[in-house]
């Protein structure tokens, strides 16, 4: 019996203490793919530390119909700004989990879960939990280099009806950055 007990507390302990929500997703990757593909998207806002190098600064990645592969994955090319201002460039692959805009991304010896809370296509917003160190983060995507006030305040009170949203809130600056 007391193994039981032990065993409930510790699960409580580390349900209580997890950053990550593990929401379930928005949508389904169709819907997604059809909103979001051809166009590219900048990260504007993020609600919590940065979990991932690339999420530190604005980043941009686009998609389109050729980045969906047989094996149900997407590989992505995206642009982002490291430490020092450098910018970079790779493809990110993620792989889509039960067809819906749910993504298990390996990068950089780093396991993440990326959720869409929100998916218009206006913007969207993801959660996007370290699996590692089950810290976590929200991103508020739009297809607009030049930030939008009215569509990040939207964008915020939807994910905000979905989740509490992680602190602090920070401006990701994209149109000072040359992509």
């Amino acid at each position: 019996m007391w193994q039981l007990q032990a065993f409930s507390f510790a699960l409580f302990l580390g349900t209580t203490f997890s950053q990550c929500v593990y929401p379930p997703p928005a949508t389904c990757i169709l819907r997604k793919g059809l909103l979001a593909q051809g166009r590219e998207w900048y990260a504007h806002q993020r609600f919590g530390n940065s979990v991932a190098e690339i999420t530190d600064k604005c980043l941009r990645f686009s998609l389109h119909i050729w980045d969906f592969k047989p094996d149900i994955s997407i590989h992505f090319p995206t642009v982002y700004f490291d430490e020092r201002n450098n910018r970079q460039e790779t493809t990110i692959s993620s792989y889509v989990i039960g067809l819906k805009s749910k993504y298990y991304m390996p990068f950089n010896n780093t396991d993440y879960m990326f959720t869409d809370l929100v998916v218009t296509d206006s913007y969207f917003v993801s959660e996007v939990c370290d699996m590692n160190s089950e810290r976590s983060e929200v991103l508020i995507f739009t297809p607009k280099k030049r930030r939008d006030e009215w569509t990040i305040k939207r964008a915020t009170e939807e994910a905000s009806k979905i989740m509490k949203l992680p602190s602090p809130s920070v401006n990701l600056e994209c149109a000072k950055y040359r992509f």
